[in-house]
């Protein structure tokens, strides 16, 4: 036990240095430009079923910053993006044919959430994605959009999930998710702008 141990530690040490930087790479794609991340691979004082290693994740989003365990730190929306990073990195390898995210873009917007879009639409390359989001910049780069309707019949809740099949149904979601209700034309107008540039 010993002496494979000791060989998977110097193995996993190995990999968590490459992973790290690959993982990295992702998160400056996701609008982390000065952050860093670091795998730390430690003995324990006790075997368990994977040997005897403990594993950390660092993390820091600024360059004045000490890395510092994910756990302590990090916030909903930073979490997300960290998540997807990692996801990124081991679709190519995974057994799993289907990924699903659940409000991944948490706490973020902007031109941020354009970075979270284009990542996830990377990873659907080879994987099905299920994704789930209140972002239209996330939203125009599915290739299947459905929206959830919630209908009150007989004093219950109902939830339907109705397929948008045609151009101009994806059009008037997207411009819901915008915000229509205050300029109707000028939120069609820029869904239809975002659609097309993700066409292009």
């Amino acid at each position: 036990m010993e002496r494979l141990s000791k060989i998977i530690d110097k193995k996993r040490k190995k990999s968590a240095e490459s992973l790290s930087n690959e993982i990295l790479k992702e998160l400056q794609r996701l609008g982390f430009e000065h952050s860093n991340f670091k795998i730390i691979i430690e003995e324990a004082d006790e075997y368990n079923q994977y040997g005897r290693n403990t594993v950390e994740f660092l993390f820091t989003a600024n360059p004045d910053q000490f890395l510092k365990p994910i756990k302590y730190i990090a916030s909903g929306g930073e979490i997300s993006r960290i998540v997807l990073a990692i996801k990124t990195v081991f679709s190519a390898t995974t057994d799993s044919s289907t990924l699903i995210f659940d409000e991944i873009d948490s706490g973020i917007g902007g031109n941020t959430a354009f970075a979270v879009g284009k990542a996830v639409s990377k990873i659907s390359k080879n994987k099905q994605i299920l994704l789930i989001t209140h972002m239209p910049q996330v939203a125009i780069y599915a290739d299947k959009h459905f929206k959830v309707v919630k209908n009150y019949k007989n004093q219950q809740t109902y939830v339907d999930l109705v397929e948008l099949n045609s151009s101009d149904e994806r059009v008037k979601e997207i411009a819901r998710m915008l915000g229509s209700s205050y300029s109707e034309d000028t939120a069609i107008n820029h869904a239809k702008k975002l659609l097309n540039n993700v066409k292009g």
